[in-house]
């Protein structure tokens, strides 16, 4: 698809041009997306909650997506906790920041990431954690995920507030409900027990 595109640099949400060129390579790269089986986009929204965030928001985070990452990797339960009940590895990539790269994982972090998963899905056994830093092998999957965090905050906007959003991410977000919702689907609380897309929020 990049090739096709010509598209052989990162794209961010917030520095698009919303060109014919750029939603065409979008669109393919979510049609690419639709087509392939066993791959899927789960999203998890999380408020910050100082009395859980004392160490820092971002290792609440990592604890709270092992929690319901956990959920969906049970061997029993209903069909949105068995979703993953096959997978066998688990790997967290993490964003590569500035001294990250250096100074490695805390130990205390990646352990209470693997205690959490492995305390949700009730598989202490058969379930191997690895954590690594984004790397250019990651680069097309991490560009996806960049499009469709960008794609499901502006649909969000949008249903919040309508026509908030610009003509060109009006455009975007067009795409993303043409393949993912229909009439069965209106909205993405609606994926709550969908395999492809999941979108869950969290009250707490």
């Amino acid at each position: 698809l990049r090739k096709k595109h010509r598209f052989w640099t990162t794209l961010h949400g917030a520095g698009l041009s919303y060109s014919e060129k750029e939603l065409a390579f979008m669109e393919d790269l979510i049609k690419l997306f639709w087509n392939t089986e066993r791959v899927y986009f789960h999203v998890f929204v999380y408020k910050e909650n100082r009395t859980y965030a004392n160490n820092g928001f971002e290792k609440y985070f990592a604890k709270q997506s092992a929690f319901a990452l956990g959920m969906k990797l049970r061997k029993e339960g209903y069909p949105i906790n068995t979703l993953f009940s096959q997978v066998g590895t688990v790997r967290f990539l993490f964003d590569r920041r500035t001294g990250d790269s250096s100074r490695g994982l805390d130990s205390d972090y990646k352990d209470e990431i693997k205690k959490q998963l492995r305390k949700q899905s009730k598989r202490s056994d058969d379930l191997t954690v690895r954590f690594s830093f984004v790397s250019s092998e990651c680069f097309d999957l991490m560009q996806l995920t960049d499009i469709f965090l960008y794609i499901i905050k502006l649909h969000g906007e949008n249903k919040i507030s309508p026509g908030c959003i610009s003509v060109g991410q009006q455009k975007l977000v067009s795409i993303f409900e043409k393949y993912f919702l229909n009439e069965k689907m209106q909205k993405l609380s609606d994926y709550e027990y969908s395999e492809k897309v999941n979108f869950f929020i969290s009250n707490r």
